[in-house]
Parts: C-alpha cells; structure tokens; sequence
C-alpha cells in the first residue's frame, strides 16, 4: 500500500469528494478571493505570523541566489516578498488580479524589483508553453488551493530542479463558521481533505524522500461587531446552497455572541510542512 500510488491517488480523490470543497461555489472563486485580498494583507502585515513556515523555508538546501523560485498562489506577497532578496527571481503565481496588484504595491514600497506576477491559475499552467520545465531551484505551494490531486503535485515536482515545499491544512475548526453551518444547514460542516497527509505518501510512492513536519495552531481574535459580520458573511458567500437569509443569519448571530461591541472569533488548525528534493 505505501508504495502504490494508485491507490493514494484515489483516497486523495475520494478525500476531496467527501470534503468541505464539494460544497464550493466554483464559477465565481476568483472574485470571492479578489474580495479577500485586502483582509489577508492587512492581517498579515504582522510577520510573525509567517515566521514559522519562513524558517522552515530558510533552514532548506533550496536557498540559492542563483536560481528563481516559484511561488504557487502567492497571495499578497507574504513569502514572495521575504524570499527575493534570497533568489534571483521570484515568479509570483495567483489567478486573483487583486492579491497580485497589492503584491506588486507592497514590492515597490519595499523597492523589491525581482518579483515577476502571473495572473493565472495553477491548473492552466502548461510547464512546457511557459518554458518552466525544471527552470526553478525552488517551488513553494502554501495553503493554496492549487495543489488539489495527483496531476498538480506532478506539475509541481515538475517545474523545480531542486526541492520543493508544501504548506496545507491536515484539519481546520472555525467555531463560527461551524456553528453557523449547522444554523444554517441543519448538520455538521465538512472537514477539510488532509492535503498534507495524501502529499506525503503519494511522494514516497513516486519515490521521493519528503520529510513532514505537523504543528498544531490555536487562533484567538478580537474584531468589532462590523468587521465580524463582513468577514463571516464573505466566508459563508463561498458555499452553494445558501438560503437567502445568509447574511441575515449571520448578522444575528455576531450580534447574539459579542460582548461590549467585541466579538471574538475563536479556531484552530494542524498544519502539515512537507519538503522534498526532486
């Protein structure tokens, strides 16, 4: 079994089928993540808490000044941004046309110039029309839904000539956004698929060595009633199904949870670092 990968691509795909992204709205995801673009940059500005996968990506044999890294759905610029000054280039990659204009914003602040964006989705990538065949000494893919199945983790080896690092949820808790979807649904929220877990063996059954790393994270954040409501109610937007009372619901429901015009959102999460050389 650890060495078919057959059957790891199939537990990965049937993973998927069962998981909370069978209930995603997908025509329109581009603009649900353009809206999000600028909650991830303000919340990110505090770099700490990217310090723990930066480490990890530092403390890797890929960091080279004379290769270019590969930054699959880059976002904001959290770990493009950080890393140019340790590659020669940085190839941003994100099919959102805001998080890559805020991006490209926060580079020019910083008088970064070796950041190169690409609006497109990882799925629409041809290695071989971008000339990207093994062109990079590094490809990093962080909680990005680009990394769904077996044929975009190929790519992924693919398109480096060194290693490559990956950053997923293995499980994720939102108590809003569970208790919201049993209001809501009248049952329990799908989990997330453990797409660290399927990495890491369908990498060994390709005959890679990964090394994975599992860390658990508790997240603890105080918003005003407002910002609440936005953010939850944008979350919620994301799924099929909705009733029409959504936003309703779920203004009722900060409203119902806040304390002294506060609300505290409240989760956690266990979080998989998987590293590889190709």
């Amino acid at each position: 079994m650890w060495r078919d990968a057959k059957y790891w691509e199939e537990e990965w795909t049937e993973a998927y089928r069962r998981s909370i992204y069978r209930r995603q709205r997908i025509s329109d995801n581009t603009s649900w993540w353009d809206k999000r673009a600028p909650g991830f940059a303000a919340r990110t500005e505090d770099k700490s808490k990217n310090d723990s996968i930066l480490n990890q990506i530092l403390a890797t044999s890929f960091i080279d000044k004379s290769t270019d890294l590969l930054d699959i759905g880059c976002g904001t610029g959290n770990y493009a941004i950080p890393l140019s000054s340790r590659f020669r280039k940085i190839v941003a990659l994100d099919s959102s046309p805001v998080m890559l204009s805020i991006l490209k914003k926060r580079a020019e602040a910083m008088n970064i110039h070796n950041i190169e964006t690409v609006c497109m989705a990882w799925d629409d990538i041809y290695l071989n029309e971008m000339d990207w065949m093994k062109k990079f000494g590094l490809v990093i893919a962080i909680k990005t839904p680009g990394i769904s199945n077996a044929e975009t983790l190929e790519k992924m080896c693919e398109a480096s000539s060194h290693g490559c690092f990956y950053n997923g949820f293995i499980s994720k808790y939102d108590m809003d956004q569970q208790e919201l979807w049993r209001i809501i649904f009248d049952e329990e929220k799908p989990e997330f698929p453990s797409d660290p877990f399927y990495i890491f063996h369908l990498l060994y059954a390709w005959g890679y060595l990964p090394s994975m790393d599992i860390k658990k994270i508790e997240k603890s954040k105080k918003m005003k009633i407002s910002e609440a409501t936005e953010n939850l109610q944008l979350m919620m937007k994301n799924y099929k199904d909705l009733p029409d009372s959504t936003d309703r619901i779920v203004e009722q429901y900060v409203k119902n949870n806040a304390f002294r015009n506060e609300f505290i959102s409240r989760g956690s999460s266990v979080e998989g670092n998987v590293i590889w050389s190709v």
